[in-house]
């Protein structure tokens, strides 16, 4: 199926029924895109979930600044969109992937299985315009090569390891490696997952999950040095990088917490400290950075991450690597 732009949308609004729906989008009402996830895969860039907001913004003759009348938006397809041709923003045409039976989440991870070609879906916390509970399900989506895909939950995670402190969390940093998703600190909250439903703010959820695409093994790395006093680290940049045999995740940037509690706009992380992990030894290391224009503190942040394509003899990165 092909979406025109500002064209239809599927989800679920505050002001009309719960139930799947498309509705129209006039060029007009579109405000922004919120909470979603997106990730590269060949060449296609593929967005789930997330919110929309509709709205109006009523602009005031004394010159004070606009009043704005929203409508958000919850999105239950994926859109992808082709890198590999020239398109303006009047003229682009997204793939969308129905998602029937996947709750209504935001901020969740994507992971890519390279060996599958297929993407995973985990973290985050369902929305507030959902009218089911959220589960700790895990979904996969096989990618059929022309920007479109299934997507199938592969389980819903009633049991163990579940009862072993490893649980859904969200603002925590999601990448893969080739065989292997990992979802770095974050934070539990009431719409997380179904055993946190009583919870009243935030709980941060240190160390590292692992998740292996191939047999299916979750794992909590508790031991990660170098990210915060506690531990706890939420709304961070990670972004792997193929450099040494097994490559490296880079984390960048985000907040600190104690382990107690997490309140949105806390210490925020310098942009001066890097810290590096391997992700199969998962050993972590930190390196700080210099210049003479090194970023602001931040959190929330997207990254990117791009090398010059350069290898040396036997294939392996060796030019630059751009984060």
């Amino acid at each position: 199926m092909a979406l025109e732009p500002r064209d239809v949308v599927y989800g679920a609004s505050t002001t009309q029924s719960l139930q799947a729906h498309f509705c129209p989008l006039p060029a007009t009402n579109w405000t922004r895109r919120a909470y979603h996830a997106s990730i590269v895969v060949g060449d296609y860039v593929f967005i789930d979930g997330g919110e929309i907001a509709l709205g109006q913004q009523s602009y005031p003759t004394n010159g004070s600044m606009p009043n704005p009348t929203y409508d958000p938006v919850a999105l239950n397809v994926t859109l992808s969109l082709p890198l590999a041709e020239s398109w303006t923003p009047d003229k682009i045409r997204f793939n969308v992937i129905i998602k029937p039976g996947m709750p209504l989440w935001n901020f969740q991870s994507l992971w890519h299985d390279v060996t599958e070609d297929s993407l995973w879906a985990f973290g985050g916390e369902i929305s507030l315009l959902a009218s089911s509970d959220p589960d700790l399900g895990i979904w996969n989506m096989k990618i059929n090569g022309g920007g479109g895909g299934t997507w199938t939950q592969k389980s819903n995670f009633r049991g163990s390891p579940w009862n072993q402190n490893i649980t859904r969390p969200l603002g925590g940093a999601g990448r893969s490696t080739n065989d292997t998703g990992f979802l770095l600190g974050g934070y539990s909250s009431a719409r997380s997952s179904p055993f946190t439903g009583d919870l009243v703010g935030f709980v941060p959820t240190p160390g590292l999950l692992t998740y292996s695409f191939s047999n299916g093994t979750w794992a909590n790395v508790t031991d990660t040095p170098n990210l915060s006093p506690s531990g706890a680290i939420e709304w961070p940049g990670m972004e792997f990088v193929p450099f040494g045999p097994n490559g490296l995740m880079v984390v960048i940037g985000g907040e600190t917490s104690d382990l107690t509690s997490y309140t949105p706009g806390g210490e925020e992380r310098s942009m001066t400290e890097i810290t590096v992990f391997d992700p199969v030894t998962l050993r972590f290391y930190k390196q700080t950075a210099t210049g003479d224009e090194i970023p602001s503190r931040r959190n929330r942040f997207c990254t990117a991450a791009v090398g010059d394509g350069s290898q040396n003899p036997h294939g392996a990165p060796s030019g630059s690597y751009e984060m």
